[in-house]
């Protein structure tokens, strides 16, 4: 399960997969793209991935434009339109379509994995992941996609009343996994989402400062959300390491260092810093402190 298989249709039926077959049998003769590749393929859409670990044989509708997810959790969207994701006959959720998608992405106004719908829908994955190692990746297999044909699930029960209130569907579906088992808890798979979401966030930062003082900053943060920055002032020449952290969903953005700069922002889906502020405070006369304030911009630069 390798490849992303794709059609377009006005209709969605997720449970003919003699039908998506025939119809990519019939793309890959005409010549067109039935797989992902690196970029847009020939149907002029985007090549997104659906993250929860990477999830393989997720079903997804994009405005007609079908498939399942392959094994790097690819699928195809059209910009502007929104995507929903399907397990057999089971909505996991809806989205706008976008480069990289979570559980948080089928929840509106959720941030992190602290919303108890995005707590579930991850409960969900990881319940029915056939080998029950998220850390791989997650698999939905063919025999459970068959297994939820007929089956639904509530997602927006409490988390400590899901498992219950979906006790038979979960269990179906557990039970045509390799591994079997029960639910997955709320605290593992809120642990497993946070981690999911800090490791998109990892990577390198950069940008400027300026107001009371101005000069350029650089960040690195960790797959924890832990932030080693520097900064380096281009009218005083004054040079800082600092260190901070950064919440899952992308704010708490925060790096400092005594009797040095603070930084606090937020870091948006695409990288860039929004709301940037410094600020520091300087010894005055008499004991009373100078605070220098400003702003900071920039984004992710690898």
């Amino acid at each position: 399960m390798g490849r992303v298989s794709i059609h377009r249709s006005r209709r969605f039926v997720p449970w003919a997969p003699a039908l998506a077959l025939g119809l990519a049998l019939a793309l890959g003769a005409a010549g067109c793209a039935v797989g992902v590749g690196g970029g847009d393929n020939t149907f002029g859409s985007r090549t997104g991935t659906f993250v929860d670990s990477t999830v393989e044989g997720l079903e997804f509708n994009a405005g007609g434009l079908i498939g399942t997810t392959d094994v790097n959790g690819h699928f195809f969207y059209d910009p502007g339109t929104p995507v929903s994701f399907f397990v057999g006959d089971i909505q996991v959720g809806e989205g706008p379509g976008a480069a990289v998608m979570t559980p948080v992405s089928l929840v509106t106004g959720a941030v992190d994995e602290s919303n108890s719908v995005a707590t579930n829908i991850t409960r969900f994955m990881m319940t029915i992941d056939d080998d029950r190692d998220p850390d791989n990746g997650i698999q939905i297999s063919d025999a459970v996609r068959e297994a939820a044909r007929g089956l639904s699930i509530d997602f927006t029960f409490p988390p400590s009343t899901f498992a219950g209130n979906n006790g038979a569907a979960l269990g179906t579906l557990s039970a045509a996994t390799t591994a079997g088992g029960v639910t997955v808890s709320e605290i593992a798979a809120q642990e497993h989402l946070r981690k999911t979401l800090l490791g998109l966030l990892a990577g390198t930062y950069g940008g400027a400062f300026e107001g009371d003082d101005a000069g350029e900053w650089e960040m690195t943060i960790d797959p924890d959300g832990n932030v080693t920055a520097s900064t380096t002032s281009s009218l005083t020449a004054d040079a800082f390491d600092l260190t901070g952290s950064v919440h899952s969903g992308g704010d708490g953005l925060s790096f400092s260092v005594t009797s040095g700069p603070k930084f606090e922002g937020t870091i948006a889906k695409d990288g860039t810093i929004l709301g940037g502020t410094w600020s520091r405070i300087l010894p005055g006369d008499f004991g009373a402190g100078i605070t220098k304030f400003g702003t900071f911009t920039g984004n992710r630069i690898e």
